[in-house]
């Protein structure tokens, strides 16, 4: 469905271990990037 919708980009926190769907993402050009959340150095109770 998302090949289908026209989405370009992905987004993730956390993978899933289906390598058949990132092959057919990557096929379909959707690029897939990981998010890796990072700590705020003035507030760190504020995650970015």
């Amino acid at each position: 469905m998302l090949i289908n919708a026209g989405i370009r980009q992905i987004v993730y926190l956390d993978g899933y271990p289906d390598h058949l769907s990132l092959a057919m993402l990557k096929e379909a050009g959707i690029e897939c990037r990981h998010f890796v959340p990072t700590v705020s150095p003035a507030n760190p109770e504020l995650v970015l």
